[in-house]
């Protein structure tokens, strides 16, 4: 809900109240642009939180599924991207603040007998200078902040279709060139949803905006780059998903003998193993040359011994490599033993 007014804000007064009073300050008008500021700036501070989050539990999940290495750098790659983005922004920002004459000191803002511009940009009603930065001279930074964003949107999808490049991510969504371009368009959507307005389409007025309302605009395209990254950042933790749900785990007993005489201890190691549950035509498994039933990753064998001592079976497993793609074959040998029926 604190993002639905931040936005309903934001539009209603860059749009409606532009520009402070003409006979003066007004604190009124002059608060709801910084109070408005200040709000965006702490829930970016949050959104940046979640998405620094986000990477260190893709991170994680790469260690134990090292397939999916490449994502990650992916991931840290637009994180970067977005980085430089809001620091452009800052320094922007910092820049009409400094051309406007810096910020009110408490002592300033009590000699000036206006209290509430403790912390204000002196200049927080002209619209002259924001003017002067964003639309004038030989380089207006709104066409700056336009093509920085187009450029931006590029590039997660620049950086998301090359996650097939080279094959690298075996057996996922990322190794099969089908889906490639249904998955770029689906992200699409979603970036196009989340990204800000184009500046020069918004509708806003050049003449009119002054310094307060700047800062709060750029707050919100701000705020729009750390949305568009989180989802990107979750579009990706999504398709990661399908795949690692393939991945199940078992918890085995391993005894130190398969049989034991009345009176003696039963010795065994309990143990956690993790196994994949394969696409069909991964995995197989046969004994003596035979093929066994295959059920979520696991096979099953059953016989009925025709006499009694040790019996010995060989069983042979072929499963794709998940990291090169090729069929790898394992032979063991195991045994039982078979008692007389008392």
């Amino acid at each position: 809900m604190k993002n639905i007014f931040n936005y309903i804000c934001v539009t209603l007064f860059l749009l409606c109240l532009p520009g402070c009073s003409k006979n003066g300050l007004n604190s009124a008008e002059v608060d709801v642009f910084m109070k408005l500021n200040f709000s965006l700036k702490e829930n970016n501070m949050v959104l940046n939180y979640i998405n620094n989050e986000s990477i260190e539990k893709l991170e994680e999940r790469a260690s134990s599924f090292i397939h999916f290495k490449p994502v990650v750098e992916v991931v840290n790659k637009s994180r970067k991207a977005s980085e430089n983005f809001l620091r452009f922004m800052d320094d922007l920002n910092e820049e009409i603040i400094e051309v406007s004459g810096g910020c009110y000191s408490k002592k300033e803002a009590v000699e000036s007998e206006k209290p509430f511009l403790n912390g204000y940009p002196k200049g927080v009603c002209n619209t002259k200078i924001p003017r002067q930065i964003l639309w004038e001279g030989e380089d207006p930074q709104a066409d700056s902040i336009d093509h920085k964003l187009m450029e931006l949107k590029k590039y997660y999808l620049l950086l998301f279709n090359g996650l097939w490049d080279n094959n690298e991510i075996k057996n996922s969504s990322f190794s099969d060139i089908a889906k490639r371009d249904s998955l770029l368009g689906e992200l699409e959507g979603i970036l196009t949803a989340s990204c800000t307005d184009n500046i020069k389409e918004s509708g806003i007025v050049p003449d009119n905006l002054s310094v307060a309302a700047i800062m709060a605009l750029f707050r919100k395209i701000q705020n729009d780059i750390l949305r568009s990254e989180a989802a990107f950042m979750a579009f990706i933790n999504k398709q990661i998903d399908k795949e690692s749900k393939n991945h199940k785990y078992l918890m085995l007993d391993m005894p130190q003998r398969s049989l034991i005489k009345k009176g003696t201890s039963y010795n065994s190691e309990i143990r956690l193993v993790k196994y994949v549950n394969p696409q069909e035509g991964d995995l197989s498994v046969s004994v003596n040359g035979k093929q066994l039933p295959i059920f979520e990753g696991q096979a099953y064998y059953e016989c009925k011994p025709g006499s009694t001592g040790t019996k010995k079976f060989t069983a042979e497993l072929s499963i794709r490599n998940i990291l090169t793609g090729k069929l790898e074959t394992l032979k063991t040998d195991f045994k039982y033993e078979v008692l007389h029926n008392e």
